[in-house]
């Protein structure tokens, strides 16, 4: 499971979208991202948040997550990731826990 850093910036990123039909690498797609609770609630800050394509890495698109983000120690949250390139749409879940970084 990935870690959400509290009171820091975080990446979130997705490498090398390809289509499943072709195997080609997807560029130019609407790529978005919402950090949900447990419960389904979307966190406050961290909703409808567009992923931007990397220069010069096509199929691969970020976003940062605030730090102002008010998460728990400890909790899971989901990271809810939608993508539409044309007629294709996708979307995964993938689940993220919130810790304070140490040391």
């Amino acid at each position: 499971m990935d870690v959400i850093l509290i009171a820091n910036d975080n990446v979130l990123q997705v490498s090398s979208l390809t289509n499943g039909m072709t195997a080609a690498l997807v560029g130019g797609a609407t790529v978005t991202a919402n950090l949900l609770t447990a419960t389904g609630a979307t966190v406050s800050g961290a909703t409808g948040l567009t992923m931007s394509a990397v220069a010069g890495a096509t199929g691969n698109y970020r976003v940062t997550l605030p730090y102002t983000l008010t998460l728990t120690t400890g909790s899971t949250y989901t990271a809810r990731i939608a993508v539409v390139a044309g007629s294709l749409h996708a979307q995964w879940d993938l689940p993220v826990r919130a810790t304070t970084r140490t040391g």
